[in-house]
């Protein structure tokens, strides 16, 4: 139990005995967090072309992903159905979220899923800091393989068309798709805060980094690092938070998304 709970919010709390509030008026908090993770990941089995290439794909077209799911409790949300009964998941589309970084920060890099029944997955955070261009880009596209990713939602804000060719460079096959933010992180997250709280995103295991900034994304606007997060501490940009953002809006508000096409490998 150590092992797997040092160093995250809930080991500092419940094994070292730390008093470790929330941000004052944070979108998330660690209680809605917990009510979201499936506690005991899935193991996926994707049967042929498991390790094939990503072969990108049209527009709007949807993969499929058989999971199974491990024996092992589930704290679940209110949403969706008890995961561990289910005996294995369809993911309709699987995207990667991308906030690249305005020098050497970190890079966001967030994998996220939709199922058949309307339920977004967080299933990876493949963030890297301090990388250049052509390092993150690839990082990227090794995202996208591991997850036969159907798109590539990546904010155009920090280098414009820049963000495009070096995604293309690392991958030419990359569905990429650039994305302006014309609001603020927070506001952005907003709507995505929603689903959460309607139960419609389960957590695949756990993400200290990623939870961190979540729970420091301020209602009305802002981002106060909580005192919890660690070194990045007070004033570090929430990168994995935005990618995580750009991926599930695309996901679940995009104009696509009541149109889901189910195709089994």
């Amino acid at each position: 139990m150590h092992d797997q709970y040092a160093g995250t919010r809930l080991g500092r709390q419940e094994l070292d005995g730390e008093l470790l509030p929330d941000v004052e008026g944070a979108l998330w908090t660690m209680e809605l967090i917990e009510r979201c993770r499936f506690s005991n990941p899935p193991l996926a089995t994707r049967g042929e072309g498991d390790h094939a290439k990503h072969r990108g794909g049209a527009e709007g077209e949807a993969r499929s992903q058989t999971l199974r799911f491990a024996p092992g409790p589930s704290t679940g949300c209110a949403g969706p159905p008890p995961l561990q009964k289910q005996e294995r998941i369809e993911f309709v589309r699987t995207v990667i979220g991308v906030d690249p970084p305005a020098s050497a920060g970190t890079c966001g890099i967030v994998a996220c899923a939709r199922d058949a029944a309307g339920i977004a997955h967080v299933l990876a955070d493949h963030s890297v800091t301090g990388r250049r261009p052509e390092a993150w880009a690839r990082a990227v596209a090794a995202a996208a393989e591991v997850h036969r990713a159907d798109r590539i939602v990546a904010e155009r804000n920090q280098g414009g068309e820049m963000v495009r060719a070096v995604l293309r460079a690392a991958d030419a096959r990359l569905p990429v798709r650039l994305v302006h933010a014309a609001q603020g992180k927070s506001a952005r997250a907003e709507p995505v805060h929603a689903l959460f709280e309607a139960g419609k995103v389960v957590l695949h295991g756990r993400f200290p980094e990623l939870e961190a900034e979540l729970c420091g994304l301020i209602a009305g606007g802002g981002y106060e690092a909580p005192a919890w997060a660690g070194p990045g501490g007070p004033g570090a940009s929430p990168d994995r938070a935005d990618a995580m953002v750009w991926a599930l809006t695309e996901l679940m508000l995009g104009e696509k998304v009541g149109e889901p096409r189910l195709r089994r490998f």
